[in-house]
């Protein structure tokens, strides 16, 4: 009892100091090792833990990360961890997702999934290319989309190969994952060198399988404009 109410007053003082400048909570760097401690205690509940990641979000470094890695396997705790986790600045984070990518399943599988596709894990793409072919739905739809989000060349050829045999609603997520991967920064820097090898692919399995996507960004330059529209 004495020690929760010991973590409760942590948590209520630096809830307390934040100030609110230009509508963005401002947490001090300083708390961090205090908000550590609190996702480390036995004796901190869940709702303590997710105030501690909440926070954790605006400050933590380096240092938070194996404290952070630790829960990503507990399914109540795997969605904070991760969004305490994403805005991190360091590869660390990355090499704790791909651990986690290779160890977990279920719904903390799917988020860890989710989270490297946010971060643009390019060494995320050979796995989840696998993950496409998961007999667990959630995972290959997860997957799809965030093949998409990381958009390279490999991870554009991991979707179209994988839709002609794929089927309902991950079919449909693959799609979505194809549409982002063609717009999305990364792949458009190299739309033109793999024109022939990635785009061409792309187009000929979208336009059989989603005719009511459009993909303004790439065919807005010109390129297959008129075949594209033609086969919609």
């Amino acid at each position: 009892m004495h020690k929760q109410r010991i973590i409760l007053i942590l948590l209520a003082a630096v809830l307390l100091a934040p100030v609110i400048s230009y509508g963005q909570t401002v947490v001090p760097a300083s708390k961090q090792d205090e908000l550590i401690a609190v996702l480390k205690s036995g004796d901190a509940t869940r709702q303590e833990k997710i105030a501690a990641c909440r926070l954790l979000t605006f400050i933590a470094t380096k240092k938070a990360v194996p404290t952070l890695a630790a829960l990503l396997a507990d399914e109540e705790m795997n969605h904070m961890a991760r969004y305490a986790l994403e805005p991190i600045k360091d590869p660390s984070v990355d090499i704790a997702l791909l651990e986690a990518l290779g160890k977990l399943k279920g719904k903390p599988l799917v988020g860890v999934i989710g989270s490297l596709g946010v971060r643009g894990e390019t060494r995320a793409v050979k796995p989840m290319a696998k993950m496409l072919k998961s007999n667990d739905a959630m995972v290959a739809q997860a997957a799809a989309r965030s093949l998409g989000n990381i958009g390279d060349a490999a991870a554009a050829k991991a979707l179209s190969s994988a839709l002609s045999g794929s089927s309902g609603d991950t079919k449909l997520a693959i799609c979505e994952g194809c549409g982002a991967s063609i717009v999305s920064q990364v792949l458009l820097q190299r739309i033109e060198a793999s024109l022939g090898e990635v785009a061409d692919p792309l187009h000929t399995a979208l336009s059989r399988y989603c005719p009511s996507c459009r993909l303004p960004f790439a065919w807005s330059a010109g390129l297959h404009s008129s075949q594209h529209e033609g086969k919609m």
